[in-house]
């Protein structure tokens, strides 16, 4: 209907899109891992900022050189990078980022269960975090029931996907529960840089 021009101008769309969503994947990630060794968890010179823009910029290289290594892999066992390495990646991106959301509602409920005595309203305390379990935990069900539409894919790799954020996320918890009960001081000084802030 439109004429060829129409591909292109969709084609530089979609491209640029999918940059957006890779770099904000990249910068959350980068984050996540920068704050796990700011807590101490990993190699602390990780935790370097850059001098003038204050970025954690080891943590983000390391998370680049993790990256390049795992699309050199996909492109060895010759994937595509649509219909495969696309695919598999939003949807474990999608769910693993539902799981965390759900985590950290759960986190600030108990977090305030124990705290009753900080001057929060209930809405803060209480209503809000609630809401927003919910609301992650009925999104993620729906991105589990639908994952073959979201990702595009009905791939036995792409059905496994859910089972392997679950494994993790699981594996994730045990290891905290194991570090809280090997060294409960460093445990305990998990988020304490956070909260001095």
């Amino acid at each position: 209907m439109f004429g060829p021009w129409a591909i292109q101008v969709m084609s530089v769309l979609l491209i640029t899109s999918l940059f957006a969503a890779t770099q904000a994947f990249h910068n959350t990630l980068s984050r996540y891992l920068f704050a796990i060794i700011r807590d101490g968890l990993l190699w602390s010179k990780m935790a370097k900022t850059h001098r003038t823009h204050q970025t954690p910029y080891i943590a983000s290289l390391v998370q680049g050189a993790f990256m390049l290594c795992a699309t050199a892999l996909l492109a060895l066992a010759q994937l595509d990078p649509m219909a495969n390495v696309f695919s598999w990646a939003s949807a474990l991106g999608s769910m693993s980022i539902l799981v965390l959301q759900f985590s950290v509602s759960l986190a600030v409920l108990a977090y305030f269960q124990r705290n009753p005595s900080l001057p929060v309203s209930r809405w803060s305390r209480l209503i809000a975090p609630a809401l927003s379990a919910f609301g992650t935990l009925a999104t993620l069900a729906l991105v589990v029931n639908n994952l073959d539409v979201l990702s595009g894919s009905s791939s036995p790799v792409v059905s496994s996907l859910p089972y392997l954020v679950l494994m993790v996320a699981f594996a994730g918890f045990m290891s905290a529960d194991f570090l809280r009960r090997l060294s409960p001081e460093r445990y305990s000084r998990i988020g304490q840089m956070v909260e001095t802030l």
